[in-house]
């Protein structure tokens, strides 16, 4: 039976690989054969992918039926993911399943025991909304925070949309931030940079760029690599210390070999601009790149400055527009001006 569950885990990794087009051509129908290759070795993951490509329609005629239906097999052995989408089905109402929000937060809240990050955003939203529990702020605050120290963006998203929107009524915000303050006395990523920012930025206590900072190391230390990147930006800007270009690239690297990407993006600035290193046009390029490969909007905003500019080889000038014209479709105001300044139109 061991080496039948052995077995089952390969084909689903084989799956996956077809399902995502990971060194192979994505092959939704391949990708199934093997997922219910391994699902007959009792591997409860593959049970759910097939009920995420029925569901889709992906390499098969769309059926959330069928979907429902494999679903319910992988949860069965207590697949978070499954019991998270039944949960969805129930919320919605879909596949001839009646609508209940009682019995969705059962599922979520089974999936959130099991870790399942966007179950917990999921159980916030019903707290939110007053689905199936009476309208609860403060309990979907405290299920936000327990995603985010999964780092679901969806929770992170939601948890500053609401602190924002509370900052008319004083008193919601003042639970708000004891909530996120108490987080991060318990050690919760997220909730630690919040507060470091509060304090640097004065938003919701006296302005002590110094304990800011402190949060930030603090954050650093558990392995935070947006903490890593708020500090390089404190020695970059003078926050709380001396500025020190040195050491905030010492601080952006780190940022981005831990997974932040901005840090790319500031370790080619410092290039660009000459900041406590040699002028080097083409090692800013590099960095650029590699920030916006990894998802850095502002990092391909700034590379294609340098190639409309002519200050680096190897692009043609319409290849910087284009990425310029991303990053102000983005939202990135600066870029939008530079569009105008250019007439790049």
């Amino acid at each position: 039976k061991a080496n039948s569950k052995g077995e089952g885990l390969s084909n689903q990794y084989i799956g996956i690989l077809y399902e995502n087009g990971l060194g192979v051509s994505v092959d939704f129908k391949k990708a199934l054969e093997w997922y219910k290759s391994a699902a007959e070795k009792e591997n409860y993951d593959a049970m759910n992918n097939i009920g995420y490509l029925y569901e889709n329609g992906m390499g098969v005629k769309e059926s959330k039926t069928i979907a429902l239906e494999w679903y319910r097999k992988s949860a069965e052995g207590n697949n978070p993911h499954a019991l998270n989408n039944i949960g969805n089905y129930y919320k919605e109402g879909i596949a001839g399943v009646k609508q209940d929000y009682i019995k969705a937060l059962e599922y979520y809240s089974n999936a959130a025991q099991l870790g399942y990050d966007n179950a917990m955003y999921n159980i916030s939203s019903l707290y939110l909304k007053g689905e199936g529990v009476s309208v609860d702020t403060l309990m979907a605050i405290d299920w936000l925070l327990k995603a985010t120290e999964k780092n679901n963006p969806f929770a992170i998203k939601l948890l500053s949309e609401l602190e924002r929107n509370a900052r008319n009524n004083t008193n919601v915000q003042k639970s708000i931030i004891s909530r996120i303050l108490n987080a991060a006395e318990k050690g919760n990523i997220y909730a630690m940079n919040y507060v470091g920012a509060s304090y640097i930025n004065g938003n919701f206590f006296n302005k002590d760029e110094p304990k800011g900072l402190e949060w930030y190391m603090k954050a650093s230390e558990k392995g935070s690599a947006i903490a890593m990147n708020n500090i390089g930006v404190c020695y970059y800007n003078g926050i709380a210390v001396y500025k020190n270009y040195h050491e905030a690239m010492v601080w952006f690297v780190k940022a981005y070999n831990n997974g932040e990407p901005e840090g790319a993006n500031y370790i080619g600035i410092l290039y660009e601009e000459g900041d406590g290193i040699k002028q080097d046009y083409k090692k800013a390029a590099e960095w650029y790149k590699k920030g916006s490969n990894a998802g850095n909007i502002k990092a391909k905003g700034n590379l294609g400055v340098l190639i409309y500019e002519e200050k680096i080889e190897g692009y043609k000038k319409d290849t910087g527009i284009n990425f310029i014209k991303d990053a102000a479709n983005s939202g990135l105001k600066y870029f939008q001006e530079y569009i105008d300044k250019n007439n790049l139109h």
